[in-house]
């Protein structure tokens, strides 16, 4: 039931105020329903460093040894007249990969796109629900209504709105091909 209430405004003139809102009980007005829960995937753009890249991780026979990886830093970061220079050199120039990944690093081509899913889930409520959730650990989305891409999701914090008629509770989970396991728990 909509409540009224006038007041005296500026030069004589009246405010009437009519404010439609839920019961005192928190139940909506009569009619009224819930607006239906939003789901929603989108691939976000990242940028991971190149050394991280599959093809240059060592996975104990293929890929850049963490000794290369030694290497390679020491030809980006000492002198090129240097002992520990002309070293490194010599075992990263007869290794392909090793010095492809030198070249590009070298060039400043440091980093390259990854795009990784983002499932956000907004519920609405006419009461501030409870429970939600600070986030932080590796979790798999819903997916009874949508199949969100395969990969490992770390599950965010919650995000609480209140619009002035109804509460969204704004759930989100970003995915990875993986997550640190030693930095993130496991639910």
């Amino acid at each position: 039931m909509p409540s009224t209430s006038t007041s005296r405004g500026a030069a004589g003139l009246f405010v009437l105020t009519i404010r439609y809102d839920a019961a005192g009980d928190g139940n909506p007005i009569q009619g009224t329903q819930l607006p239906e829960d939003e789901i929603s995937i989108e691939l976000e753009k990242v940028e991971q460093s190149l050394r991280k890249l599959n093809r240059y991780v060592w996975d104990g026979s293929a890929g850049v040894s963490d000794t290369l990886h030694a290497d390679i830093k020491t030809l980006l970061e000492t002198d090129i007249d240097g002992d520990a220079w002309t070293s490194a050199y010599g075992r990263v120039s007869v290794n392909p990969l090793a010095e492809e990944l030198w070249t590009k690093l070298e060039r400043g081509q440091t980093h390259y796109v990854l795009y990784v899913p983002v499932v956000r889930i907004v519920e609405h409520y006419w009461l501030p629900p409870s429970g939600l959730s600070a986030g932080g650990y590796i979790e798999s989305p819903p997916n009874d209504t949508v199949t969100p891409p395969p990969g490992e999701y770390l599950r965010e914090g919650d995000q609480l709105t209140f619009n002035g008629s109804t509460w969204q509770l704004t759930k989100k989970w970003i995915g990875a091909p993986e997550w640190d396991t030693d930095v993130y728990a496991e639910v």
